[in-house]
């Protein structure tokens, strides 16, 4: 039989690294989130148009999500607009960020449940989703 002993200062150890692991995991997480947000005002698409932000609906449709489930999508129909789409988008992805246990999730993704969200990417041009993976990997 083999007998071992951990000394205090070792689980304290461990937790620390936990702690910074967790903190980088969630700072990385915003700066995901910021950029989604900005990447969607600045970006210019076939057309030299700026922004893919009409009504907001687009925006506001991001989500971070753990596996299978309904993405965040929102549609507004008509001249209806948000107020403030940039500012309810980022306040929504940090809400999902919240929520997540990050230490004990092996996955997470940013996803646009936007009924748009093709259009925007692929036929308008604006590749919001590839200048993200460009950058965040």
């Amino acid at each position: 039989m083999v007998d071992m002993r951990v000394n205090k200062s070792a689980y304290k150890k461990l937790e620390s690294l936990e702690e910074y692991a967790g903190q980088e995991l969630e700072d990385k997480l915003y700066a995901i989130a910021n950029d989604a947000v900005r990447i969607t005002l600045t970006s210019t698409s076939n057309k030299g148009n700026i922004g893919a932000v009409d009504s907001g609906a687009y925006l506001e449709s991001f989500s971070f999500a753990l596996g299978a489930g309904r993405p965040r999508r929102r549609v507004y129909k008509g001249n209806s607009k948000s107020f403030d789409p940039a500012q309810y988008a980022f306040k929504n992805l940090l809400s999902d960020i919240k929520r997540v246990d990050l230490m004990s999730s092996t996955r997470i993704t940013l996803r646009n449940g936007s009924p748009y969200a093709r259009k925007v990417e692929y036929n308008y041009g604006y590749r919001i989703f590839a200048k993200l993976r460009r950058k965040h990997g």
